[in-house]
Order: C-alpha cells, then structure tokens, then sequence
C-alpha cells in the first residue's frame, strides 16, 4: 500500500476523525516521492545519507505537523488528497509513465515527457476557481524562489553536515525557524510516550484537515483502495469539509473566476514538490491552509514557452515562463 491508499483507508474507517491524526511517517520508496522531499524541504533540512534512512532516522524521532488533506468530489468517486491534482499534459506525462516504471525509475518522467511534448495536443473545458482572500496575482507577490536555491546549492538536497555543495556555497537556515523547530523537538520528546496510542475524540480536525480554496472539483482518475466501498468513503469524507461547495450539477458562484478555453496545462498542488528533482512550488506549506492553481493556456503560451516550462520544473524557474499563469 502507498500513502495515497492509506490515508483513504483511514478517512473509510467509523472513527475518521480520530483515526487520521495519527502521526504517519513516510520512508521513500517509489520513483516520484513528493510527500517525503516537500517534508525535508518544509524543514529546511537536507539528506545526509540516503532518503530511506535518513526517513527511518527522521521516524524514530520525530517533529509532528499537520498535513493539508483535500477532499476530492467527482461524478464517479471521491477520495482525499494530499499532493495535487493535474489536467493536462502533467497529467497525461504522470500517467502514461507508468509503463516505464519498471524500466526507468525516476527517469519515467523524463521519458514521457519527451514522448507527450513530441505529440503535443490541447486541451479544450471551462475552469472554475474561487481565490484564497486577499490572494492577489501570485506573480506580483512571489518570493525569492527557495526551491531554487536548493537546487542550485544542494542538489536532490544532498549536502555534507555543513550545508556546503561542492563549490563552498552555504544554504543559510532560518535562525527563527531553527528555534521554533527546537522548540518543538524538545516538546514532542516530553510527550511522545504518553501521547502515542491515546486519541482524544474531541480533537479539533480544523488544524489537520483544511481547505481554503475551492478548485476542490477537479478529478484525476486513481483507484482507491479496492476493500472500501465509495459510497462508505464518501459519507466519511464529506463531514471534514470545511467549504460549501456547489455540488457538480449546480452553476458555479458568481463570485468565481471561470476561464474558457483551449490548456496545455492545469495543476492544482498543495504540496512543494511534485517529486524529488521536481520543486514545483517553493511558497507551498504542508499547512499553509492554500492551494495553488498553475495555468497555462495555448494562446498565451507557445511550444517553446512550454517546453522551457518542463525542463525548468527541475530548478523552480519554470514559474517565471511567459505564459505561465499562478493563482
């Protein structure tokens, strides 16, 4: 089972709202692996020795956050989310991959890539979205991209103790956040033991389960656990939405954004990373209550802006390709 399948599985169970704030840990294993690098890079840590073991090590002790779950509502089924959901050629590159998992690994990506790009195609609907208050335009507010500087200073985060790369380049940490990080430790050390196996059936799940975006309608076609009814899993999931949303047959609001049109690409991600070499979104937090919607559309983008917009996902500029749209 992956972690996909897991956190559905517990989101099936009578006691849901107990049972997923159950610390999980993530011990990378597959050839995408973004829970567990967007975790490092949320700390602002890096890989001493390998990602298996350094998660086995991270496991024994240690620092407990929420982690964002999206409820996802189709026609068809419903799951909850915690990575992103994609529509488009990422989509159609994250599938069609598969076939080369066994073969490439990692490498899948690259692969299937090359192949979609070669037969590039549009793809023709009408997008719906609700902006996060005060939101803006992403593009005015963005941040020194972080993603980048790790991947520039410490590649696949793989430094020495130091934090140097092989040029001497240092990755300066947060001295506020090493305190709060710190902080936490020495906490959860105290309360580790006792708090292990006891579940407070008043926990408060707004802390855990969050939503503050309503691009939650999208649909990406993965197969949940095969024991668990979706009916079952849909009764449970629907008493952790925070949102009122308009169900799947009723207009959107008028006080949405709608778009209409012919895509390359459209991603929503609630996470940092969409894989190891990936740093998609270097603003994105494991709590940070957003979700951010990526666009590209064919008529303010052309093949070439596209392409540079995939080869760039490995350093974090590909944000900055004209044509490239953020909310």
């Amino acid at each position: 089972l992956d972690f996909f399948q897991i956190l559905n599985g517990l989101a099936a169970r009578k006691d849901a709202p107990a049972a997923l704030t159950i610390p999980l840990g993530v011990v990378p294993g597959g050839s995408g692996n973004a829970l567990a690098v967007s975790c490092y890079f949320d700390a602002r840590s890096s890989v001493q020795f390998d990602y298996a073991l350094d998660a086995a090590f991270a496991i024994a002790r240690p620092i407990l956050k929420p982690l964002k779950l999206i409820h996802i509502h189709s026609k068809k089924q419903d799951f909850m989310s915690f990575m992103g959901l994609g529509w488009g050629i990422l989509a159609d590159i994250d599938i069609e991959s598969e076939k080369f998992r066994r073969l490439l690994g990692g490498s899948r990506f690259f692969a299937s890539g090359v192949v979609r790009f070669a037969n590039l195609r549009a793809y023709s609907g009408r997008l719906g979205f609700k902006l996060a208050p005060n939101a803006g335009d992403y593009s005015s507010r963005r941040k020194l991209s972080a993603s980048k500087m790790y991947s520039e200073s410490c590649p696949n985060f793989r430094c020495d103790k130091n934090n140097n790369n092989e040029n001497g380049t240092a990755i300066h940490h947060n001295a506020e956040l090493e305190h709060e990080v710190a902080q936490e430790a020495e906490y959860f050390d105290a309360n580790f033991r006792n708090k292990m196996g006891v579940i407070d059936d008043e926990v408060d799940l707004t802390h855990h389960l969050k939503i503050n975006d309503s691009n939650a309608n999208f649909y990406r076609k993965k197969k949940i656990v095969q024991s668990i009814s979706n009916s079952k899993l849909s009764a449970h999931l629907s008493q952790f939405d925070k949102l009122k949303m308009p169900a799947l047959d009723q207009p959107v609001p008028d006080d949405w954004t709608q778009i209409e049109g012919d895509f390359y690409s459209v991603y929503l991600i609630y996470l940092n990373h969409l894989g190891s070499s990936c740093p998609f979104m270097s603003d994105s937090r494991l709590d940070d209550d957003l979700m951010y919607l990526t666009v590209i559309r064919t008529q303010s983008a052309g093949r070439l802006d596209l392409l540079r917009f995939l080869t760039n996902m490995s350093n974090g500029s590909h944000l900055d390709v004209p044509g490239v749209e953020v909310k």
